[in-house]
């Protein structure tokens, strides 16, 4: 994992600069590094952002979907989802992001759920896991 250009790319994703952030990844800047104070990565900077489509290069170019960002449960679909990205929720769990059952977050998901689009509860029912799976 190279350290050049990480800050860059935390920032470009947190700003939507999908040109930026494909030029830092070709250059070899992890796309899993984490910000040095408050440990966010691009893939959650993008999340929290609404940026779908940087959402989707970031895991397409070797992401981890399920790194946890800052706190143990702060993952891109933990952070999504408490911003109200309901397009990012749905995308993350549909491409394998796993909800930890009995997490503080596993209510708020439903929650965003049962507001937002049905269709996303049950999509947090099948990939929820058991604590120990992790």
């Amino acid at each position: 994992m190279t350290d050049y250009g990480s800050h860059d790319l935390i920032e470009a994703a947190a700003a939507g600069d999908v040109v930026r952030v494909k030029a830092l990844l070709d250059l070899g800047v992890s796309p899993n590094v984490q910000h040095a104070i408050h440990r966010g990565t691009p893939l959650t900077s993008a999340a929290v952002c609404g940026h779908l489509e940087l959402v989707r290069v970031l895991v397409e170019r070797g992401a981890e979907i399920n790194m946890c960002a800052g706190e143990v449960s702060e993952t891109a679909l933990v952070k999504a989802a408490v911003a109200g990205r309901v397009d990012v929720v749905e995308w993350l769990l549909q491409a394998g992001a796993r909800v930890p059952v009995g997490s503080e977050f596993e209510q708020l998901l439903v929650d965003l759920a049962g507001f937002e689009e049905y269709r996303i509860a049950a999509m947090i029912e099948a990939t929820a896991v058991p604590p120990e799976a992790d």
